[in-house]
């Protein structure tokens, strides 16, 4: 969980403390093994800093917009499946 919370602060600096992270399982890649964690807290997306190498773009989405941009394929197809592997669709409302 140590290395969530460096990754979470290197990628968004988010700083968040260990508490604040729900695990939601770990997933294989081809290449990659994923532990997947949830952050509880409110965030307000003008207050990220996005690791130009590691992230594109950063959005807030309910549960309608998410599914939306999952059936758009807006959101990435192998992090779709991956969240939907987890359950991740049961933390938005």
């Amino acid at each position: 969980i140590d290395g969530a919370v460096r990754e979470l602060f290197e990628e968004t600096g988010i700083r968040a403390e260990k508490e604040e992270l729900a695990e939601l399982g770990v997933t294989y890649g081809e290449y990659a093994i994923y532990f997947n964690y949830l952050l509880r807290r409110d965030i307000e997306l003008s207050s990220l800093v996005l690791q130009k190498t590691e992230v594109v773009d950063a959005k807030l989405a309910d549960k309608a917009e998410f599914e939306k941009m999952t059936a758009e394929k807006t959101v990435v197809p192998s992090v779709a499946e991956r969240f939907a592997e987890l359950g991740v669709d049961r933390f938005l409302k």
